[in-house]
């Protein structure tokens, strides 16, 4: 598979597609696994996995003041709301030529008046190499691709612009209890990905290789080396790029909407994808992606390990799942 540098689909895809029949599996509601002809666990559906309450209680702040309570909740929603301004900033800085955008920063659907969310992408890792956007909007094409191109594995790692805010602070702990869960189901159904990605945020809390440790470092509750927090967007078909074939990336979905699906086009599957819903997805291997959603807003939080970190951190990359050895250990 060769696909495009942003994850897209690409002309390699579109060959195979001649030649070889993908499967069709349909719209499925129901906890799965899906493997392939060496059966490698390729996907875990999880449905509801999460309890709704961690997913879509949103406390106004007018009922937070009768209780006593504060806008730092245990529920990703709720900590979504205290992004808004980060997520608010990141649409502003876009610009109004969006004709140029990659897809990764477009496609924006938030519902008028923005939403109690907002909309926006926001990256966030506690050590990760130099991402373009850590340069800042007015630095030169010519330097971003620098920055890619020229990335070395002795290079220092960067704790990611996003995270270094106080919201970031207070989405970290708003969300705590969920990435315990998270954790939990990363060392269930790959144990050598958790193992290895406990490692690896060891050691950049005692500094590894990192360029600078900022203490937002020490608020990191996550084995995964970074988060995506996606709020109303559209995301085409695409791979995630940076991590190992064998890893899987873990999707929790969120928000107040009340229907939407998860497509995986080389398995013909569409997978029921409402607030409370986990899935574990090679995600380097499976395009995937939602193409819309319906009555409410959407935020996805987006789990994930940098291979190239973790290569930076000495740390291997897992095996791949079997069906046979997962289900002989327990």
């Amino acid at each position: 598979m060769h696909p495009q540098t942003d994850g897209g689909t690409s002309k390699e895809d579109d060959r195979l597609a001649k030649h070889y029949n993908n499967p069709y599996f349909g719209e499925l509601e129901e906890p799965a696994t899906v493997l392939d002809r060496h059966r490698r666990i390729m996907l875990w559906n999880l449905p509801f996995v999460f309890s709704r309450y961690r997913m879509v209680v949103i406390l106004i702040p007018s009922l937070l003041l009768i209780h006593g309570l504060t806008l730092i909740q245990n529920d990703l929603s709720g900590a979504t709301v205290t992004m808004r301004h980060p997520l608010d900033s990141f649409i502003k800085s876009l610009g109004r030529d969006s004709k140029t955008a990659s897809w990764r920063h477009s496609l924006f659907h938030p519902p008028s008046g923005s939403g109690v969310f907002g909309a926006g992408v926001l990256n966030m890792s506690p050590g990760w190499f130099q991402q373009s956007q850590n340069v800042g909007f007015v630095v030169g094409s010519f330097i971003r691709l620098t920055l890619t191109l020229f990335q070395r594995l002795s290079d220092s790692l960067y704790v990611s612009t996003d995270i270094r805010t106080d919201q970031a602070v207070d989405f970290l702990s708003g969300t705590a209890s969920l990435n315990l869960l998270l954790d939990a189901v990363a060392a269930l159904v790959s144990p050598q990905q958790y193992d290895y990605g406990e490692a690896a945020i060891k050691c950049l809390k005692e500094g590894d290789h990192l360029h600078e440790r900022l203490p937002i470092v020490d608020h990191w509750n996550s084995t995964c080396s970074g988060f995506s927090l996606i709020v109303n967007r559209k995301t085409p078909l695409h791979r995630d790029l940076g991590g190992a074939p064998s890893n899987y990336d873990f999707l929790v979905s969120g928000g107040t909407h009340t229907q939407c699906f998860l497509e995986v086009r080389e398995l013909g599957l569409k997978l029921q994808y409402l607030p409370g819903t986990g899935i574990a997805i090679a995600g380097r291997v499976l395009r995937h992606g939602v193409d819309s959603w319906e009555g409410g807003e959407r935020i996805c939080l987006a789990s994930f390990i940098k291979d190239a970190v973790h290569d930076r951190l000495e740390q291997p990359r897992p095996a791949w799942v079997l069906h046979q050895n997962y289900f002989n250990q327990i």
